[in-house]
């Protein structure tokens, strides 16, 4: 039987230290490496070869959720929604556009695999889709500005924000489906020094064990969502990587909130957090630093924590398309390979065959992204 991530991070000595909170201990996670050696995993690699036609041709993927019992993968490029089944065949994609049945913008969808549905951010309105890509409803989403969200039941959604400090004064947003609007708030602008610049991802949520965990990106922290309360688990101390409230403070206004991120990495910090999730009872953490670091600390009461690039503590190639995971459906890391990546050095070269995993497969530079299946073991 596997280990519950919560009660598992309790058991850190050293690594991670209590304090006192108004709800909670809070824990603290201190991202220092103190193991020299790589990380081993016991892992399972699959490939899934993504069909390449005029229908289904995709510059690049951004978000991944796959439902293996109903033969079903769902895939965000081009900011529309693309359905294949599992073994990488074109099923359909949504239709874009402003009429009825039409999305205009998904940066960001969730699955909910129980009732069959995906639930898109489209614009100011969340639309509701069936597993043929059809829009079977819009929902109205006109006071959160939200650029991610997850689905919890059959009628919660959560939505993360990702214009707090102006408008909008929460990061977190809990949204009714029979109510159609957004019910609780959670988490103020006071959790982090500049959060009016957070980094656009998809990757904020994850699931395991049947509870839900996110991590905004410019709050360096693990929270867990339950039964309409959020629950902080622990903290992530980077010493003196944190940017200070003073840096900070400079890009604040206009322009400068462009300039923040690059040069708070040129003086030696990390301005975001760019995932976290459990795999193999280990919390990985990656960190948005100059080499893009991931940390893997241990969950077994050896206090080990590991930094390296993402990709080597599971055997990939260490490519740019190893570097973020697309999406972490229970104990699965999807990732999306680019197959100009491997074509960077020969650039006559147009076709070639490849080892991701053990797994060898013949590429052409034309293809569509593959999908690489990281499975617990």
């Amino acid at each position: 039987m596997k280990k519950k991530p919560v009660v598992l991070l309790i058991i850190f000595s050293f690594l991670i230290i209590s304090c006192n909170s108004s709800k909670n201990d809070n824990l603290e996670i201190r991202l220092v490496s103190n193991q020299s050696e790589n990380l081993q995993l016991k892992k399972s690699i699959h490939i899934v070869k993504l069909e390449t036609s005029e229908d289904c041709q995709l510059s690049s993927i951004d978000k991944v959720c796959i439902d293996q019992p109903r033969n079903r993968i769902f895939i965000l490029s081009n900011f529309n929604l693309y359905i294949f089944d599992c073994e990488g065949r074109f099923v359909t994609k949504t239709i874009k556009g402003k009429g009825p049945g039409e999305v205009i913008f998904i940066p960001s969808f969730a699955v909910n695999k129980d009732q069959q549905r995906i639930y898109a951010l489209n614009m100011n309105s969340i639309a509701i889709i069936n597993y043929d890509g059809i829009v079977e409803k819009s929902l109205p989403l006109n006071d959160f500005y939200s650029a991610d969200i997850f689905s919890i039941n059959n009628d919660s959604i959560l939505l993360l924000n990702n214009g707090v400090g102006s408008r909008d004064k929460y990061f977190l947003g809990l949204y009714s489906i029979k109510q159609e609007k957004v019910v609780e708030t959670y988490l103020t602008e006071n959790e982090s020094y500049y959060p009016y610049a957070i980094k656009i991802t998809c990757q904020n949520f994850f699931k395991q064990n049947n509870k839900t965990y996110f991590s905004p990106t410019n709050i360096f922290k693990l929270y867990e969502f339950t039964n309409s309360e959020i629950s902080q688990l622990a903290s992530f101390n980077l010493g003196e990587r944190e940017v200070p409230e003073y840096f900070a403070n400079q890009y604040r206004e206009g322009k400068n909130r462009s300039r923040f991120s690059y040069y708070a990495r040129k003086e030696g910090y990390v301005p975001y957090i760019n995932y976290s999730f459990f795999f193999n009872n280990y919390l990985f953490v990656g960190i948005d630093d100059q080499h893009k670091t991931c940390y893997a600390i241990s969950q077994d009461g050896n206090n080990n924590v590991y930094a390296n690039y993402l990709p080597l503590y599971l055997d990939l190639p260490n490519t740019r398309s190893f570097q973020f995971p697309k999406g972490i459906d229970e104990n699965t890391i999807i990732f999306s390979c680019n197959p100009m990546d491997f074509f960077e050095h020969d650039p006559v070269e147009k076709q070639k065959n490849t080892e991701i995993g053990n797994n060898v497969i013949s590429i052409h530079y034309t293809d569509n992204p593959i999908l690489v299946l990281v499975e617990e073991k």
